[in-house]
C-alpha cells in the first residue's frame, strides 16, 4: 500500500512560526492513490501535461505550496475534463478526490496557518535609484544610465527582492554610477560656464558636408533623418547642464521635431512647433572634457494630427478611352539576352517605365478635363504604384541594375531611355506633382501633413542647470567649504535623508575620515568630498534593503523601517522630512495618522513613479516601445497609448474613485493624437488631459489602445493573446503553455475574419480546451483593430462581437462583456488586482500563509465601496507589511 507521508520538517514548522501539525491537516491516504491511479500517468514522469507535476506529497502543508495547481486540478476533476483517457474514476471516485482537495487547500482556517512573511536583503532597482538620489540631493542628476534594466521576477515587478541579487560585478556598476552623480552634483561648487555657439559659424568651421544651410545662409538645415548636425563641445567640469536649443520650422508643416544625442545616446526628442525662432531647452549630466552634441531630424516624433481618409480611385469611365501611341520598351543588347539576370533586370525597368507612363498620362488627362478628385488610379495590366506617387525610388532601383549591366552612370542611362523611349521621370514628376497640387488646392483637409524641415540658429550651453523641482544645492555646497564642522554637518545632512534615519555620529566620522584623507593626500576640498560621498552612495545602509530581526519568529519592523517600506511602495524613494518626523515621533503608530500620509504622499507628483512602474509591468505595456519606430502607426500616438493607462491609474487613486472603474469608467485621458485616434472630438493640444467620454465604445482598460495594441501583432488583432490577457493579468487565472505540437493559426484567406480562422483553428482537439475558455473573451473585442481603433468590417465582412462565456452567459462587444465583469467575476478582478499590488507592495510573492490577510484587505475595501485608497491603507497597515519573520526560521 503507498504511503502518502504526514510529516513536517523542523524548518517548514518554524517557517511559519506555528505548529503546523496542530493547524493543518494531512489528506486523506486515498486522494494520494487515486491520484498515481489516474492523474500521475500525465502530470508524472520526465514530461508532464500543461505545466502540472502532481509527484508530490498529499500533505495539507505541501498542497498548500502549490495551491493555485491543485485549484486547477480542482477544477477540471468537478467539470470531468480530466483525465481525458481511460480508464476513468468512478463518480465515488471523483466524489473523494474533489472533497479532499476542497478540505487540504479551500476550506482552511487561514488564520491558522498565517504569518506575516519576510522581505529579503536585497538592492535598489534603477527606479528607486534615480528618485532616491534626487530626493537625498534635492536635484535631479538622472541617476541609473550604467545600471541597466532590473529582471523581472516571480510576482512579474522587477522591485521582486529575491531577484534584486547584488554580484561583484553588480557594486562596480553602483560605484561607477555613485561616482558620476556625485560629480555632477559637486559640478554646483564650481563657477558657473556658459557657451553660445552660432551654428552657421560653427558649420563653416567645421566644412560639415552631411548637412547644409537654409537658403538664406542663417542657419544650419535638419531635413534629413540620416545627416545629423554635430557639434563638439569641451566641458570644463562634469555637472548639470542645459542645452538651449534657437530653432524654428520651414517648408511643410510648422510642426516638426529633432532628437538630440549625447556622445551617440538620445538623450531627448524636442517638438519643434512655427515659423518663428523659438527656445527649447533640456537638462543633461554630461561629463568634463570632450562630448559630441548632435541634433537628428525626427519627422516622426512630430505630433503631426490628421485625419485618415480613404482614397478614392480614378473611376475606369474616364480613363477607358485614353487614345495614346503604344508605350516602347528600353532596348536590350543582343550580347546580354542569354544572361538571365540581365532579362530579368530589363523586364523590371520596362514595367517600371510603362506604369510610370501610364499614371502620367492619367495625371494629363486629369488635368485637361479638369477631374482633379482622386488619389489613387486603376489601369488593366499594371502592376505598378496605384497612387500618384513622385517618389523615384522603384525607378531607381529598376534602373541601377541595368546601368550596372551597361556600365554607364544612371545619369547617362536615363537619357539614353529618354531618347529611346520618350520616358523622362522628370516629366513625370512635373506632370505628377501638377495634379497632387490642383488635388489638395481643391481638397486641402485631404492633402497629407508632413513636418517641416528644421533650422537651427544657436546652440547654448550653460552649468548649474536646475529642474522646475529641484533645490539649488550652491549654499551648502559653499558653506560646505569653508570648515570642518560645515562638511560634517553636509555628511550628516545628506546621510539622514539616504539612510531615511538620523545618521549615527560614528556613521558620519567613517565619510568624514575619507574626506580628510583624500583632502590631504590631495589637497582638494572637492575630492575629499567626491570619496565621502562616493562612500555613502554605495554604503549598505542606502544602497540595500534589509532589516535586523530582534530574535523572536516574527517581530513588528522598527518606526524608521517601516516608514522606508511605505515610501519604497508609494514612492520607489527614500522618507522625506516628513515621513521621517512620523516616525521619529511614534505617529505611524496611529492609523488615523497613517491614512493622512498616505493621503499626502498619494497626492504628490512623486506618486507617478510607483504609477508608471506599477502599470507597465502588471500590464506589460514596456512592449509597447517596439511600436515607436514603426511606421505602421505614429510615434507620438504610441507615446500617448504609454501613458493613458499610467495617468488613468493615478487619477483613480488621487481622486480616490472606485477600484471597479479599472474595469468601466466615464473617463479617460486623452490628448489630441489619442483623441483622433478614438474619433473623440474637442480634445486639442500635445497634454495628455482628463476627458469625459460619450457612448459606449470606450470606458476602463479594456477599451485602451494600449492593451489592445500590446495584445495583438502587427497585422492583425488577436482574440486569443487579448483573451489570456484578460484571463491572467485582470482575473488572475493561471493558463497552461500551449502543448509543443498546437497548429499555427492559418491567416492567409482573405474572406475569412480572423475569428473565423479561430473558428475552424479550435476545433482540434488539441486546441479546443484553452481555446474555449480564453477566446471568447477575445472575440467580444473583435470592433477594435490591432492598434485599438474602432471598426465595423474585418476584410470585408461585418465585424461579429457576439459570444457565449465559458459559463454560459452570452455577451455582445464589450460594454456588455464590461457588465459582466462587475457583476459576475467582480471578486476575481479585485482579488487579482489586490494580490498584484499587495506583491509590488512587499516585492515578493503572496504565499498560502498571506491568504488570512489578502483576505482580510479584500473584506475592508468591500466594505469601503471598493474606494482605491482603501486598498492602499490596507496593505500598508497589514501584518505583512509592518512584520518581519526571522530570517533563521525559514
Amino acid at each position: 500500500m503507498l504511503k502518502v507521508p504526514h510529516v513536517f520538517s523542523h524548518a517548514a514548522i518554524a517557517m511559519c512560526g506555528v505548529l503546523f501539525t496542530s493547524a493543518v491537516t494531512a489528506a486523506d491516504d486515498s486522494l494520494g492513490l487515486l491520484v498515481q491511479k489516474y492523474c500521475v500517468r500525465c502530470h508524472g514522469g520526465e514530461e508532464v501535461e500543461a505545466a502540472i507535476d502532481l509527484r508530490s506529497s498529499y500533505c495539507q502543508l505541501d498542497m498548500l505550496k502549490k495551491k493555485d495547481v491543485w485549484n486547477r486540478v480542482l477544477e477540471q476533476l468537478e467539470s470531468e475534463s480530466m483525465p481525458t483517457e481511460g480508464p476513468f474514476p468512478t463518480s465515488a471516485e471523483y466524489e473523494t478526490m474533489i472533497s479532499q482537495i476542497r478540505t487540504s487547500v479551500q476550506h482552511v482556517d487561514w488564520q491558522k496557518v498565517h504569518h506575516p512573511g519576510r522581505i529579503g536583503l536585497a538592492r535598489l532597482t534603477t527606479v528607486e535609484y534615480r528618485n532616491s538620489i534626487r530626493d537625498v540631493f534635492g536635484v535631479d542628476l538622472q541617476a541609473g544610465t550604467f545600471l541597466g534594466k532590473d529582471p523581472e521576477g516571480n510576482t512579474g515587478f522587477s522591485n521582486d527582492r529575491d531577484s534584486l541579487t547584488f554580484p561583484l560585478f553588480a557594486f562596480d556598476n553602483f560605484l561607477r554610477e555613485a561616482e558620476r552623480v556625485v560629480d555632477a552634483y559637486l559640478g554646483f561648487d564650481r563657477v558657473p560656464w556658459s557657451q553660445s555657439i552660432d551654428t552657421v559659424a560653427a558649420w563653416k568651421a567645421a566644412s560639415d558636408g552631411s548637412v547644409g544651410l537654409t537658403k538664406d545662409g542663417k542657419a544650419v538645415l535638419l531635413e534629413s533623418r540620416n545627416a545629423p548636425y554635430q557639434l563638439n563641445l569641451d566641458l570644463p567640469y562634469s555637472g548639470m547642464y542645459r542645452i538651449e536649443v534657437r530653432a524654428t520650422t520651414i517648408d511643410n508643416e510648422p510642426l516638426s521635431a529633432t532628437s538630440i544625442a549625447i556622445n551617440g545616446n538620445i538623450a531627448a526628442r524636442i517638438v519643434v512647433d512655427g515659423r518663428e525662432p523659438k527656445s527649447y531647452s533640456i537638462i543633461q549630466n554630461l561629463p568634463s572634457g570632450a562630448n559630441v552634441l548632435s541634433f537628428g531630424f525626427d519627422p516622426d516624433r512630430a505630433p503631426i494630427i490628421q485625419q485618415d481618409y480613404a482614397l478614392r480611385a480614378v473611376p475606369d469611365s474616364l480613363i477607358r478611352d485614353l487614345k495614346q501611341p503604344p508605350i516602347k520598351s528600353f532596348p536590350m543588347p543582343e550580347s546580354l539576352r542569354n544572361d538571365s539576370e540581365a532579362v530579368r533586370a530589363w523586364k523590371k525597368l520596362n514595367e517600371t517605365i510603362r506604369d510610370f507612363s501610364l499614371t502620367q498620362r492619367v495625371a494629363d488627362h486629369l488635368l485637361e478635363i479638369e477631374r482633379v478628385d482622386y488619389e489613387r488610379h486603376t489601369l488593366a495590366g499594371n502592376k505598378g504604384p496605384a497612387a500618384f506617387n513622385t517618389s523615384k525610388a522603384p525607378f531607381n532601383l529598376a534602373a541601377g541594375k541595368v546601368a550596372v549591366f551597361l556600365n554607364v552612370p544612371q545619369t547617362k542611362l536615363e537619357k539614353n531611355i529618354q531618347k529611346e523611349t520618350g520616358f523622362s521621370f522628370e516629366n513625370y514628376r512635373t506632370s505628377v506633382n501638377r495634379y497632387i497640387a490642383k488635388l489638395r488646392k481643391k481638397y486641402p483637409e485631404r492633402a497629407p501633413r508632413i513636418p517641416g524641415s528644421i533650422a537651427l540658429t544657436k546652440v547654448t550651453i550653460a552649468s548649474h542647470a536646475l529642474g522646475p523641482q529641484d533645490i539649488d544645492p550652491t549654499p551648502k555646497l559653499r558653506e560646505a567649504n569653508q570648515s570642518l564642522s560645515a562638511t560634517r554637518q553636509l555628511i550628516r545632512s545628506l546621510g539622514t535623508s539616504a539612510y531615511g534615519r538620523d545618521i549615527q555620529p560614528n556613521e558620519v566620522d567613517r565619510f568624514l575620515r575619507l574626506y580628510t584623507n583624500t583632502r590631504e593626500e590631495t589637497g582638494s576640498h572637492l575630492d575629499g568630498l567626491k570619496d565621502a560621498l562616493t562612500g555613502l552612495l554605495v554604503s549598505p545602509p542606502f544602497l540595500l534593503r534589509y532589516y535586523v530581526p530582534d530574535g523572536t519568529a516574527e517581530s513588528k519592523i522598527n518606526a524608521y523601517d517601516y516608514a522606508e517600506r511605505i515610501s519604497r511602495f508609494l514612492w520607489l524613494s527614500v522618507p522625506d522630512g516628513k515621513l521621517r518626523e512620523a516616525a521619529q515621533k511614534g505617529s505611524l503608530n496611529d492609523e488615523s495618522a497613517i491614512r493622512v500620509t498616505i493621503d499626502q504622499m498619494i497626492e504628490s507628483p512623486k506618486f507617478d513613479s510607483m504609477a508608471e512602474a506599477f502599470v507597465e509591468q502588471w500590464l506589460d505595456l514596456e512592449s509597447l516601445a517596439e511600436y515607436e519606430n514603426s511606421r505602421k502607426i505614429k510615434a507620438h500616438t504610441v507615446m500617448a497609448m504609454r501613458k493613458e493607462p499610467v495617468l488613468f491609474f493615478a487619477d483613480v487613486f488621487r481622486n480616490n474613485r472606485s477600484l471597479l472603474e479599472f474595469i468601466d469608467s466615464d473617463f479617460t485621458y486623452l490628448n489630441d493624437s489619442l483623441a483622433l485616434h478614438y474619433e473623440i472630438s474637442g480634445v486639442q493640444g500635445q497634454v495628455m488631459r482628463p476627458v469625459l467620454l460619450q457612448g459606449q465604445r470606450r470606458g476602463g482598460l479594456l477599451a485602451m489602445s494600449g492593451i489592445l495594441t500590446k495584445t495583438s501583432t502587427p497585422n492583425r488583432t488577436s482574440p486569443v493573446t487579448r483573451g489570456a490577457f484578460i484571463v491572467e493579468l485582470l482575473l488572475g487565472e493561471e493558463l497552461p503553455p500551449p502543448p509543443p505540437d498546437v497548429p499555427e493559426l492559418k491567416t492567409g484567406n482573405k474572406s475569412r475574419t480572423i475569428r473565423e480562422e479561430l473558428e475552424l483553428h479550435r476545433q482540434a482537439a488539441a486546441c479546443a480546451g484553452c481555446h474555449n475558455r480564453i477566446d471568447p473573451f477575445g472575440f467580444v473585442l473583435e470592433h477594435y483593430d490591432q492598434f485599438g481603433a474602432w471598426r465595423e468590417k474585418d476584410r470585408g465582412q461585418p465585424i461579429s462581437a457576439a459570444t457565449t462565456l465559458v459559463d454560459g452567459t452570452e455577451v455582445d462587444g464589450l460594454f456588455q462583456f464590461k457588465k459582466y465583469l462587475v457583476t459576475q467575476r467582480r471578486d476575481d478582478f479585485i482579488r487579482n488586482l489586490t494580490e498584484r499590488l499587495f506583491e509590488f507592495a512587499l516585492g515578493r510573492k503572496a504565499t498560502f500563509s498571506d491568504e488570512a490577510m489578502i483576505r482580510r484587505i479584500i473584506s475592508r475595501v468591500e466594505q469601503d465601496n471598493y474606494s482605491a485608497r482603501s486598498l492602499v491603507y490596507e496593505i500598508v497597515t497589514c501584518e505583512g507589511f509592518q512584520k518581519q519573520a526571522d530570517p533563521a526560521s525559514n
